[in-house]
């Protein structure tokens, strides 16, 4: 995925933020950015990271409403994006298993790729 790709989604995943927050887009680039910087300390794919963070708390703001976990319904919403962007379907298995993963408190395992640590 270009950098194109990572601007589209980010334009995408704005929209899902109306308000700032302890969750809002402002978390989400703070957390996108220390990825970057540990994921490049780390060797990390960033192809499957940057996104994966762009799109971990997409769904937070719905959580409440709709009572679906905000890991669920993120990852829903980033492998629908990223199937209908035409991304490479092991990368979009790996994003979604990330976000899927990134909340210890629901019990999902993280996984290696290939030594580089979890995914």
């Amino acid at each position: 995925m270009e950098n194109t790709g990572i601007e589209r989604i980010l334009v995408f995943v704005e929209t899902f933020f109306r308000q700032s927050g302890a969750h809002g887009l402002d978390h989400t680039l703070r957390v996108t950015r220390l990825c970057a910087e540990i994921g490049k300390a780390e060797a990390a794919d960033m192809q499957i990271l940057i996104p994966a963070a762009l799109f971990q708390d997409v769904a937070r703001p719905l959580e409440k409403e709709t009572g679906i976990p905000h890991e669920e319904e993120g990852a829903r919403i980033a492998e629908e994006y990223l199937r209908s962007n035409g991304c490479d379907e092991s990368q979009i298995q790996a994003i979604v298993h990330a976000i899927r993963s990134h909340r210890f408190s629901r019990g999902y395992k993280t996984r290696n790729s290939g030594g580089k640590g979890p995914v």
